[in-house]
């Protein structure tokens, strides 16, 4: 169909782009009460389509794990919508506290053996075909 058309023609990094994108708003989507957003690392709450002063929208998919590794790259359960400081904070200083709490909320939500597995992720070697990302682009596309 059209959909497919969208994305036969484009390189891996197109594909990559377009994965996080519409993952990403899959994610904003599931993460959205009543048009807000509570972070799960800080819990302060945000409209959905709130931004800073710069422009940049402050809610972002934030991921556990982090993006790099591609098992969990668009695995539900690593990503959660955020606010930007909180993202950065966790980019910046990945054990630090934003990681702590968020860590904590998955515990509470996929139970400490899942978070655990998730952890161990990390220490695999990771890529990720093209084929992968077609999956991705139609499974959270709207």
């Amino acid at each position: 169909g059209n959909k497919e058309m969208a994305y036969k023609h484009k390189s891996k990094s197109d594909l990559l782009k377009q994965a996080d994108k519409v993952f990403g708003d899959w994610i904003k989507n599931r993460d959205t009460k009543g048009g807000k957003i509570t972070c799960v690392c800080c819990k302060d709450e945000y409209f959905a389509d709130a931004v800073n002063g710069d422009g940049k929208k402050i809610i972002q998919p934030l991921h556990f794990v982090g993006r790099g590794v591609y098992d969990l790259r668009f695995d539900a359960d690593n990503v959660h919508a955020g606010c930007c400081y909180c993202n950065l904070k966790q980019r910046l200083n990945p054990k630090g506290l934003e990681y702590q709490r968020y860590r904590k909320f998955l515990i509470d939500k996929i139970g400490l053996t899942a978070v655990e597995e998730m952890e161990l992720v990390k220490r695999k070697i990771n890529k990720i075909e093209e084929s992968q990302l077609r999956t991705v682009i139609e499974h959270y596309s709207n």
